[in-house]
Protein backbone atom coordinates (compact mmCIF):
# COMPACT_ATOMS: atom_id res chain seq x y z
CA UNK A 1 0.00 0.00 0.00
CA UNK A 2 1.09 3.47 -0.93
CA UNK A 3 2.25 5.63 1.64
CA UNK A 4 1.20 9.41 1.50
CA UNK A 5 2.91 12.22 2.58
CA UNK A 6 1.46 14.45 4.93
CA UNK A 7 1.61 18.22 3.63
CA UNK A 8 3.31 20.11 5.40
CA UNK A 9 1.71 23.33 7.28
CA UNK A 10 3.44 25.78 4.68
CA UNK A 11 2.25 23.95 1.40
CA UNK A 12 -1.31 23.51 2.72
CA UNK A 13 -1.51 27.31 2.89
CA UNK A 14 -0.42 27.70 -0.49
CA UNK A 15 -2.66 25.55 -1.54
CA UNK A 16 -5.33 27.45 0.14
CA UNK A 17 -4.24 30.57 -1.73
CA UNK A 18 -4.79 29.05 -4.43
CA UNK A 19 -8.34 27.89 -3.70
CA UNK A 20 -9.25 31.01 -2.68
CA UNK A 21 -8.48 32.41 -6.20
CA UNK A 22 -10.11 29.08 -8.28
CA UNK A 23 -13.65 28.56 -9.27
CA UNK A 24 -15.70 25.56 -9.68
CA UNK A 25 -15.27 26.13 -13.77
CA UNK A 26 -11.45 26.15 -13.24
CA UNK A 27 -11.58 23.08 -10.95
CA UNK A 28 -13.67 21.08 -13.40
CA UNK A 29 -10.92 21.88 -16.24
CA UNK A 30 -7.98 21.23 -14.46
CA UNK A 31 -9.71 17.77 -13.86
CA UNK A 32 -10.43 17.30 -17.24
CA UNK A 33 -7.09 18.11 -18.59
CA UNK A 34 -5.68 15.41 -16.15
CA UNK A 35 -8.38 12.59 -16.93
CA UNK A 36 -7.41 13.54 -20.84
CA UNK A 37 -3.42 13.65 -20.46
CA UNK A 38 -2.41 11.40 -17.90
CA UNK A 39 -5.08 8.83 -18.14
CA UNK A 40 -5.39 9.21 -22.12
CA UNK A 41 -8.55 6.64 -22.08
CA UNK A 42 -10.56 6.95 -24.87
CA UNK A 43 -13.93 7.12 -22.83
CA UNK A 44 -14.35 9.86 -20.92
CA UNK A 45 -17.31 10.89 -18.38
CA UNK A 46 -17.99 14.00 -15.70
CA UNK A 47 -20.95 13.13 -13.82
CA UNK A 48 -22.74 16.28 -11.98
CA UNK A 49 -25.08 14.33 -9.20
CA UNK A 50 -27.51 16.96 -8.02
CA UNK A 51 -28.82 15.00 -5.55
CA UNK A 52 -25.78 13.46 -3.24
CA UNK A 53 -23.91 16.55 -4.07
CA UNK A 54 -21.18 15.01 -5.94
CA UNK A 55 -18.99 15.14 -9.31
CA UNK A 56 -17.31 12.18 -10.97
CA UNK A 57 -14.49 12.40 -13.29
CA UNK A 58 -14.31 8.90 -15.01
CA UNK A 59 -12.06 7.56 -17.25
CA UNK A 60 -11.25 4.10 -18.73
CA UNK A 61 -7.41 5.00 -19.04
CA UNK A 62 -4.63 3.48 -17.90
CA UNK A 63 -4.83 4.00 -13.80
CA UNK A 64 -2.51 5.10 -11.25
CA UNK A 65 1.06 3.62 -10.66
CA UNK A 66 2.92 3.98 -7.48
CA UNK A 67 4.75 7.39 -8.83
CA UNK A 68 1.72 9.17 -10.37
CA UNK A 69 -0.40 7.92 -7.24
CA UNK A 70 2.17 9.80 -4.92
CA UNK A 71 2.40 12.67 -7.45
CA UNK A 72 -1.11 13.30 -7.02
CA UNK A 73 -1.03 13.59 -3.64
CA UNK A 74 2.45 15.65 -3.04
CA UNK A 75 2.27 19.77 -3.31
CA UNK A 76 3.35 20.76 -6.89
CA UNK A 77 7.23 21.83 -7.24
CA UNK A 78 9.07 22.44 -9.97
CA UNK A 79 7.57 21.80 -13.63
CA UNK A 80 7.39 18.34 -15.29
CA UNK A 81 7.96 18.66 -18.99
CA UNK A 82 6.39 15.18 -19.91
CA UNK A 83 3.17 16.20 -18.07
CA UNK A 84 2.52 18.70 -20.36
CA UNK A 85 0.01 21.40 -19.68
CA UNK A 86 -0.48 20.42 -16.27
CA UNK A 87 3.27 20.02 -15.35
CA UNK A 88 2.79 21.58 -12.20
CA UNK A 89 0.60 19.16 -10.92
CA UNK A 90 -1.79 21.34 -8.84
CA UNK A 91 -5.01 20.67 -10.36
CA UNK A 92 -6.17 17.94 -8.27
CA UNK A 93 -5.11 19.69 -4.95
CA UNK A 94 -7.19 23.42 -5.61
CA UNK A 95 -10.85 20.68 -5.71
CA UNK A 96 -11.41 22.89 -2.03
CA UNK A 97 -12.61 25.69 -4.43
CA UNK A 98 -16.13 23.63 -5.28
CA UNK A 99 -16.04 20.42 -2.53
CA UNK A 100 -14.96 19.64 0.67
CA UNK A 101 -14.29 15.59 0.43
CA UNK A 102 -11.95 13.86 -2.93
CA UNK A 103 -12.13 10.47 -3.07
CA UNK A 104 -9.08 8.65 -5.46
CA UNK A 105 -10.10 5.47 -7.28
CA UNK A 106 -8.21 3.65 -9.56
CA UNK A 107 -7.06 0.46 -11.33
CA UNK A 108 -4.55 0.46 -13.57
CA UNK A 109 -3.76 -2.34 -16.14
CA UNK A 110 -2.04 -4.83 -14.33
CA UNK A 111 -5.04 -5.04 -11.64
CA UNK A 112 -3.40 -2.88 -9.30
CA UNK A 113 -5.89 -0.79 -6.87
CA UNK A 114 -5.07 2.66 -5.74
CA UNK A 115 -7.52 4.64 -3.46
CA UNK A 116 -7.98 7.66 -1.20
CA UNK A 117 -9.65 10.34 0.95
CA UNK A 118 -8.94 13.85 1.21
CA UNK A 119 -11.03 15.32 3.53
CA UNK A 120 -10.85 19.00 4.02
CA UNK A 121 -13.14 18.75 6.96
CA UNK A 122 -10.61 17.20 9.12
CA UNK A 123 -7.99 19.68 7.74
CA UNK A 124 -6.03 20.70 4.91
CA UNK A 125 -3.19 18.21 5.27
CA UNK A 126 -4.24 14.56 6.07
CA UNK A 127 -4.96 12.19 3.97
CA UNK A 128 -6.70 8.63 4.84
CA UNK A 129 -8.05 5.35 3.01
CA UNK A 130 -10.95 5.19 1.13
CA UNK A 131 -13.90 4.38 3.66
CA UNK A 132 -15.26 0.39 2.61
CA UNK A 133 -18.82 2.47 1.31
CA UNK A 134 -17.03 4.71 -0.67
CA UNK A 135 -14.63 1.93 -2.18
CA UNK A 136 -17.57 0.00 -2.67
CA UNK A 137 -19.53 2.60 -4.42
CA UNK A 138 -16.54 4.03 -6.86
CA UNK A 139 -16.22 0.46 -7.90
CA UNK A 140 -19.96 -0.40 -8.51
CA UNK A 141 -19.86 2.81 -10.63
CA UNK A 142 -16.70 1.51 -12.57
CA UNK A 143 -18.78 -1.38 -13.55
CA UNK A 144 -21.10 0.30 -14.38
CA UNK A 145 -19.74 2.03 -17.46
CA UNK A 146 -17.74 -1.62 -18.13
CA UNK A 147 -14.45 -0.14 -17.65
CA UNK A 148 -11.88 -2.82 -16.53
CA UNK A 149 -9.36 -0.08 -15.37
CA UNK A 150 -8.99 3.66 -14.85
CA UNK A 151 -9.84 6.24 -12.66
CA UNK A 152 -12.41 7.96 -10.47
CA UNK A 153 -12.12 10.92 -8.61
CA UNK A 154 -15.26 12.02 -6.67
CA UNK A 155 -15.75 15.37 -5.49
CA UNK A 156 -18.13 14.92 -2.61
CA UNK A 157 -19.74 17.67 -0.77
CA UNK A 158 -20.14 20.30 -3.27
CA UNK A 159 -20.91 23.94 -2.82
CA UNK A 160 -20.69 24.52 -6.34
CA UNK A 161 -18.56 27.32 -5.99
CA UNK A 162 -18.68 31.01 -5.76
CA UNK A 163 -20.04 31.82 -8.92
CA UNK A 164 -22.85 29.25 -9.31
CA UNK A 165 -25.94 28.45 -7.46
CA UNK A 166 -27.14 25.21 -8.45
CA UNK A 167 -26.17 22.12 -10.13
CA UNK A 168 -28.02 22.70 -13.61
CA UNK A 169 -26.10 26.40 -13.72
CA UNK A 170 -22.71 24.91 -13.13
CA UNK A 171 -23.98 21.92 -15.85
CA UNK A 172 -25.05 24.47 -18.53
CA UNK A 173 -21.44 26.93 -17.52
CA UNK A 174 -19.10 23.54 -18.19
CA UNK A 175 -21.03 22.21 -21.43
CA UNK A 176 -20.68 25.34 -23.00
CA UNK A 177 -16.38 25.83 -21.98
CA UNK A 178 -15.59 22.63 -22.40
CA UNK A 179 -17.21 22.96 -26.42
CA UNK A 180 -14.44 25.68 -26.88
CA UNK A 181 -11.53 23.94 -24.60
CA UNK A 182 -11.68 20.76 -25.93
CA UNK A 183 -12.89 20.20 -29.36
CA UNK A 184 -9.84 20.58 -31.24
CA UNK A 185 -8.01 17.93 -28.70
CA UNK A 186 -11.14 15.82 -28.48
CA UNK A 187 -10.53 15.54 -32.29
CA UNK A 188 -7.11 15.25 -32.69
CA UNK A 189 -6.90 12.05 -30.00
CA UNK A 190 -10.13 10.02 -31.11
CA UNK A 191 -11.73 10.50 -27.87
CA UNK A 192 -14.81 11.29 -26.20
CA UNK A 193 -15.86 13.23 -23.45
CA UNK A 194 -19.21 13.13 -21.83
CA UNK A 195 -21.22 14.98 -19.59
CA UNK A 196 -23.98 13.78 -17.26
CA UNK A 197 -26.59 16.02 -14.89
CA UNK A 198 -28.33 13.80 -12.65
CA UNK A 199 -31.02 15.84 -11.42
CA UNK A 200 -32.91 15.94 -7.73
CA UNK A 201 -35.97 14.10 -9.70
CA UNK A 202 -33.82 11.69 -11.24
CA UNK A 203 -33.81 13.02 -14.62
CA UNK A 204 -30.64 12.59 -16.78
CA UNK A 205 -29.11 15.31 -18.69
CA UNK A 206 -26.63 14.02 -21.17
CA UNK A 207 -24.51 16.56 -23.34
CA UNK A 208 -21.60 14.99 -25.75
CA UNK A 209 -18.51 17.95 -25.73
CA UNK A 210 -18.02 18.83 -29.18
CA UNK A 211 -15.17 17.23 -31.11
CA UNK A 212 -14.40 18.96 -34.28
CA UNK A 213 -12.01 19.60 -36.90
CA UNK A 214 -11.14 23.20 -36.71
CA UNK A 215 -8.14 23.55 -38.98
CA UNK A 216 -10.62 21.86 -41.90
CA UNK A 217 -10.64 25.46 -43.25
CA UNK A 218 -7.59 26.90 -42.20
CA UNK A 219 -4.42 28.20 -44.32
CA UNK A 220 -1.03 27.42 -42.12
CA UNK A 221 1.72 29.11 -41.75
CA UNK A 222 4.97 27.27 -41.80
CA UNK A 223 6.54 26.36 -38.27
CA UNK A 224 8.39 29.25 -37.00
CA UNK A 225 10.78 29.61 -34.22
CA UNK A 226 11.29 32.67 -31.57
CA UNK A 227 14.18 33.51 -29.41
CA UNK A 228 13.30 34.98 -26.22
CA UNK A 229 15.31 37.99 -24.67
CA UNK A 230 16.52 35.27 -22.01
CA UNK A 231 17.34 33.04 -25.35
CA UNK A 232 14.49 30.63 -24.41
CA UNK A 233 13.11 29.59 -28.46
CA UNK A 234 9.48 29.25 -28.70
CA UNK A 235 8.63 26.65 -31.20
CA UNK A 236 4.71 27.48 -33.14
CA UNK A 237 2.77 27.34 -35.67
CA UNK A 238 -0.08 29.50 -36.78
CA UNK A 239 -3.09 28.96 -39.13
CA UNK A 240 -5.54 31.58 -40.10
CA UNK A 241 -8.73 30.75 -40.51
CA UNK A 242 -12.09 32.82 -42.66
CA UNK A 243 -14.77 30.26 -40.72
CA UNK A 244 -15.79 31.65 -37.03
CA UNK A 245 -18.69 30.27 -36.82
CA UNK A 246 -19.07 28.15 -33.16
CA UNK A 247 -15.67 29.30 -32.25
CA UNK A 248 -14.61 32.67 -31.59
CA UNK A 249 -15.21 35.43 -34.11
CA UNK A 250 -11.98 37.33 -33.82
CA UNK A 251 -8.92 37.18 -31.88
CA UNK A 252 -5.80 34.82 -31.64
CA UNK A 253 -6.93 31.68 -29.61
CA UNK A 254 -3.82 29.98 -27.89
CA UNK A 255 -3.74 26.25 -28.23
CA UNK A 256 -1.12 24.64 -25.44
CA UNK A 257 -0.74 20.95 -26.09
CA UNK A 258 -3.88 20.91 -28.36
CA UNK A 259 -5.84 22.24 -25.42
CA UNK A 260 -7.14 25.74 -25.94
CA UNK A 261 -6.18 27.33 -22.77
CA UNK A 262 -6.53 31.12 -24.01
CA UNK A 263 -8.24 33.74 -26.23
CA UNK A 264 -6.21 36.87 -26.70
CA UNK A 265 -7.49 39.83 -28.55
CA UNK A 266 -6.81 41.13 -31.82
CA UNK A 267 -3.70 44.07 -31.49
CA UNK A 268 -3.04 46.31 -33.86
CA UNK A 269 0.69 46.34 -34.09
CA UNK A 270 2.68 48.77 -36.36
CA UNK A 271 4.14 47.82 -39.70
CA UNK A 272 7.31 46.12 -38.57
CA UNK A 273 5.69 43.74 -36.87
CA UNK A 274 4.88 40.64 -39.36
CA UNK A 275 1.59 40.26 -38.08
CA UNK A 276 0.10 43.82 -39.45
CA UNK A 277 -0.54 42.65 -42.79
CA UNK A 278 -2.91 39.60 -41.76
CA UNK A 279 -4.45 42.11 -38.79
CA UNK A 280 -5.80 44.68 -41.56
CA UNK A 281 -9.24 45.75 -42.74
CA UNK A 282 -11.86 43.50 -42.65
CA UNK A 283 -9.42 40.49 -41.63
CA UNK A 284 -10.43 41.75 -37.93
CA UNK A 285 -14.11 40.70 -38.34
CA UNK A 286 -14.00 37.83 -40.28
CA UNK A 287 -10.48 35.78 -39.52
CA UNK A 288 -9.14 34.21 -35.98
CA UNK A 289 -5.21 33.38 -35.69
CA UNK A 290 -4.88 29.74 -34.13
CA UNK A 291 -1.60 29.80 -32.32
CA UNK A 292 0.06 26.15 -31.38
CA UNK A 293 2.07 25.24 -28.61
CA UNK A 294 4.11 22.73 -27.41
CA UNK A 295 4.96 22.60 -23.89
CA UNK A 296 7.96 20.82 -24.48
CA UNK A 297 9.08 23.36 -27.05
CA UNK A 298 7.92 26.46 -25.89
CA UNK A 299 9.40 27.28 -22.53
CA UNK A 300 9.71 31.12 -23.76
CA UNK A 301 5.63 31.42 -23.10
CA UNK A 302 4.57 32.59 -19.85
CA UNK A 303 1.80 30.68 -18.67
CA UNK A 304 1.33 30.62 -14.60
CA UNK A 305 0.88 27.48 -12.82
CA UNK A 306 -2.90 27.63 -12.20
CA UNK A 307 -3.24 28.14 -16.17
CA UNK A 308 -5.76 31.38 -15.47
CA UNK A 309 -3.31 33.27 -18.44
CA UNK A 310 -0.69 32.98 -21.06
CA UNK A 311 1.30 35.57 -22.05
CA UNK A 312 3.01 35.26 -25.13
CA UNK A 313 6.59 37.61 -26.96
CA UNK A 314 4.70 40.30 -29.22
CA UNK A 315 6.50 39.23 -31.89
CA UNK A 316 5.05 36.13 -32.91
CA UNK A 317 1.73 37.27 -33.24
Amino acid sequence: MTTLQTITTDSAAIIKTFIRTSTAQKVASELTDNLLQYAKGKHNYIVIDEKNQTIYFIDNGTGFNEKSFQKAHNLFGSPIESSGISRYSIGSKIFGAVANVREIYSINRFGQCFSSCWDLNTGPDKFSTLSENSAKELSELMAKYEFDHGTIIALKQVHWGKEFRTASAFFKSIKNYFDSRYQHYLYKNNTSLTILMKMNNGEVQSHKVSSKDILKSAKSDLPRNHVTSDGEIIEYQSFYSPESRGISNQGIEIYYDDIKIDTIDWKRFTSRNGFTNRAKHNSLNHCRQLVFLNSVNSKGVTIDQNKASCDLPEEIY
